[in-house]
């Protein structure tokens, strides 16, 4: 069950949100050959995020995964490319942070996964 988790210092309304998360849970399904009702995706505005002074659109990213299987380089481009278009974050105000999942501490559809 990947995990997307995506803050930023933009207020997003409701409707976009929606629209968002429906593009990422498509890119990342195609991304990871998962079906679309396996992925988890959320954003959340925090006005309060700030990278450097300069007030321009930022992000911190949270992918979590199972495996990688060596594939961490192509899922950082495909990431921050996506978050260049549908936010307007550019690469060099994007942190992402990268998580492997153990599947034995995590619950999904009432058991272990």
């Amino acid at each position: 069950m990947p995990v997307l988790d995506i803050e930023t210092n933009q207020q997003i309304t409701t409707d976009r949100c929606r629209e968002i998360t429906g593009r990422a849970v498509a890119m990342l399904a195609e991304m990871l050959d998962k079906p679309k009702g396996a992925i988890l995706v959320f954003i959340r505005s925090n006005p309060t995020l700030t990278l450097g002074d300069d007030g321009q659109p930022a992000a911190f990213v949270r992918f979590k995964l199972f495996s990688f299987a060596d594939r961490q380089a192509e899922y950082v481009e495909r990431l921050s490319e996506f978050l260049d278009t549908e936010l307007g974050v550019a690469p060099d105000h994007q942190f992402q942070e990268l998580v492997r999942m153990d599947p034995k501490m995590f619950g999904y559809n009432a058991k272990l996964c």
